[in-house]
């Protein structure tokens, strides 16, 4: 058996050959094995993998190179490099790493400067991205595992031998992504070796290292000459590798090329299986991923907080886009835990220049029990309080910041030495847990990421640093944006509505309450910061977990999170599965963009695929997503609901029809349209409502 149709013979047949030709042979017996297109496949044509590499290194350039000018630079290198490596000892083979530093200087005198850092730190990019590429392509052949499988078990020294430029250590992370790492006592890469299958000489050194004969060694491969004929040569025998199946898909993608049309991601996605509720979700969040990669790397921040809740999936799904394009963090993430109400308090002003509008503009008829919960106060002291106010403490009152009672609670002594004394801590606290993080932002800003709308968060913490420090927001989307200035910048990188309306806006604002309950986080929300004997001094705390402790010069520092069963259950059992689900897609995406080499669908693709979830819904999603709820914890103090209350009777419902016939702004109410039309008891309308919406956003389609 000199060859190995891996589309037709089983390996156990192979096997038993080897097992024949071992029993041949007088001591050990090494069989040695090729690895791409032997063990690994890949989904493109070998050379292939070095354009996209290119493509990736392109858009980290920012484009003053393209792919195409990137690889045909990198092609006359290193035709420079082999011959010159053919001629002083007669290998054709160069290791990435030396060449790496030679293509730096070929960039960098082409465009002085528009490499951004040091040969050094350049090689160490160039080997990620290869590594990345390669495992974004390659795949385990199944009938070679079971092969290795079957050799290891029968007790045969494996030799994994394979002419390639990347250095041992970036080829083994390869080996250890597809998992067969463990199969091999000896990897040969050439490389690091500086002998290569090609010219012959790594078999004579496997040889000497094992002490045996050319005819105690197999070679195992797919490649005519540094497999075969080369390991013939030295006297091996040999197992020639065929894959027609492989091979016509080379083919294919050949001609897939050849024609010049521009391939993208859509090319690699349009027929994406997308299965589970609201699945189109992972879509949407892979664009908003790319537009934040893309916007921080361009302004050169290398630093980025992620604000819980939301921002703990958005975090995970930033540093997987990063693995999976570039093989490593080029910008490092930081996950930052605060909330409206953890940090408001500590925002705000001295009492005597306090106005409270930030929070009495936006919950204008709340009760008192509700503002000091908003700022935080701890229970006894809202308790004492209350009792010097006759009535219920907790009744909303219309303009509660222009009544006599709101009057009244700010000259109480105990709520006047509360409000400064908690501020005082709150605010340097939460300084002190910034710090903690070791970036430094007071030089640089700060850039914060959230699910968005306002910016409210972002707003408190700009304020907590007295709006010295320059602030830049990175929101999933934006609506109607508040205190905008020069140095606390907003963007919405999926919908804005800050200067006219951003594309396809009212796609992905349909359904804003749907962003926070799919990005849903494993613990609950950050309510404040304590000090060692702060903590044991704080009441109610059995509602409160630890989170996070940080040791600081004044103590240990702990971020407390508010500890609810019921947000508790419903991320485990609802929320933790779409998220996982959603992940999966999210890989095939970027995965698509690799393969597409990184031009990214069109704007429209995207838009088209959230749109197919908030106006083309299925019955089941909708159903799924009125069984939701969501805890409002800052202004108002209360479980939202998105389940219809009650079936209305069929006077009601055409009471409700004509109404909406008058009034279609009913359905504008910013409260997802479908849940809308359920609580009106019109939920039939539902689909040609979508429809129209669909038409409108995407006319003549």
């Amino acid at each position: 058996m000199e060859a190995w149709n891996v589309d037709l013979d089983r390996p156990e047949k192979v096997a038993a050959h080897i097992s024949a030709l071992a029993s041949r042979a007088t001591g050990p017996f090494i069989v040695c094995i090729d690895y791409f297109d032997t063990i690994a496949i890949r989904r493109v044509a070998p050379e292939h993998t070095k354009k996209m590499a290119c493509a990736v290194l392109s858009q980290l350039l920012g484009g003053v190179f393209s792919g195409a000018e990137l690889y045909a630079r990198r092609q006359e290198l290193e035709l420079a490099l082999t011959t010159r490596n053919g001629e002083e000892n007669g290998e054709l083979d160069f290791s990435l790493d030396v060449f790496s530093s030679q293509y730096w200087e070929v960039l960098n005198g082409l465009q002085p400067g528009c490499l951004r850092c040091d040969p050094d730190s350049f090689t160490g990019l160039l080997l990620r991205i290869e590594v990345a590429v390669e495992q974004a392509v390659q795949g385990i052949c199944p009938q070679m595992q079971r092969l290795l499988e079957l050799l290891q078990q029968k007790g045969f020294p494996l030799v994994l031998v394979s002419d390639f430029y990347l250095p041992e250590e970036f080829f083994r992370a390869i080996l250890r992504s597809l998992q067969v790492e463990h199969f091999f006592e000896r990897i040969c890469i050439s490389s690091s070796l500086g002998s290569s299958k090609g010219s012959g000489r790594v078999y004579r050194r496997i040889a000497e290292e094992y002490h045996c004969t050319p005819r105690q060694m197999l070679m195992i491969g797919d490649n005519l000459h540094a497999d075969i004929h080369m390991a013939r040569q030295f006297g091996m025998p040999t197992l020639h590798v065929q894959r027609p199946a492989q091979q016509e898909l080379y083919a294919a993608f050949a001609r897939q090329r050849a024609g010049g049309k521009p391939v993208g991601m859509a090319d690699y996605l349009d027929d994406l299986p997308l299965q589970g509720h609201f699945s189109e979700m992972a879509c949407s969040l892979w664009l908003f991923t790319h537009r934040l990669f893309h916007s921080l790397w361009s302004r050169g921040e290398r630093n980025v907080f992620f604000l819980s809740k939301e921002g703990e999936f958005l975090k995970r799904l930033f540093v997987r886009y990063q693995q999976l394009i570039f093989g490593t963090e080029l910008i490092r993430s930081h996950y930052l835990l605060a909330s409206r109400k953890a940090t408001f308090l500590a925002s705000l002003r001295e009492l005597a220049d306090e106005d409270f509008r930030r929070l009495l503009a936006h919950y204008r008829d709340i009760s008192l029990d509700d503002f000091l919960r908003s700022l935080n106060f701890p229970e006894a002291v809202i308790e004492d309080i209350s009792r010097s106010f006759p009535g219920d403490f907790t009744v909303r009152k219309n303009d509660l910041g222009n009544t006599p009672e709101f009057a009244r609670l700010l000259t109480l002594p105990e709520f006047r030495q509360c409000y400064a004394d908690c501020r005082r801590q709150q605010r340097s606290n939460f300084r002190s847990y910034l710090d903690s993080f070791g970036v430094d932002y007071r030089a640089h800003g700060l850039s914060l990421v959230d699910v968005g709308w306002k910016g409210s968060i972002q707003d408190n913490i700009y304020h907590i640093l007295d709006g010295k420090t320059t602030v830049e927001g990175y929101f999933v989307g934006i609506f109607h944006a508040t205190e905008r200035h020069a140095n606390n910048r907003k963007r919405g990188l999926l919908f804005d509505n800050t200067d006219g309306t951003t594309p396809y806006y009212a796609v992905y604002n349909s359904n804003r309450s749907l962003y926070e309950m799919l990005l849903g986080a494993t613990h609950g929300s950050a309510d404040h910061y304590l000090l060692g004997a702060e903590f044991l001094q704080a009441s109610g705390a059995n509602r409160y977990e630890e989170y996070i402790g940080i040791e600081t010069e004044a103590g240990r520092l702990r971020v407390m999170v508010l500890d609810l069963p019921e947000e508790r259950k419903l991320y485990r059992q609802v929320i933790q599965p779409l998220q996982e689900n959603m992940m999966l897609h999210f890989e095939r995406l970027t995965a698509g963009y690799l393969l597409g080499d990184c031009n990214a669908a069109s704007a429209e693709w995207f838009a088209r695929r959230h749109a197919r979830m908030v106006f083309s819904p299925r019955k089941e999603e909708i159903d799924f997503f009125a069984g939701l709820f969501h805890l409002e914890n800052f202004g108002i103090f209360e479980y939202t609901s998105f389940q219809s209350d009650s079936r209305l009777s069929l006077g009601n419902r055409w009471k409700n029809l004509l109404a909406l016939a008058r009034d279609r702004s009913i359905l504008e109410s910013g409260i997802w349209p479908p849940i809308i039309l359920r609580r009106l008891g019109l939920g039939f309308l539902q689909r040609l409502d979508g429809r129209r919406r669909l038409a409108r956003e995407f006319p003549g389609n």
